[in-house]
């Protein structure tokens, strides 16, 4: 394990995410869900088990994952 990287070993088959992503700078949002999406899917996370709720802006974030 790298310092100040933690790096779980966790079974994620089968799992449920959400990912709660804003459309505000979405030249910078697009490309850090891009990366999310392709980490769960190394790790093990199908299509299916991923829910992505976009939001306008960083205030609608706590929302959305509250109701994730």
């Amino acid at each position: 394990m790298r310092p100040g990287i933690f790096e779980p070993d966790l079974p994620v088959s089968g799992a449920r995410i959400g990912v709660v992503a804003s459309r505000y700078n979405r030249q910078i949002v697009d490309k850090l869900l891009e990366g999310c999406m392709r980490a769960l899917r190394e790790g093990g996370v199908g299509a299916d088990g991923v829910t992505v709720v976009q939001v306008p802006g960083a205030f609608e974030i706590p929302v959305a994952a509250h109701w994730l």
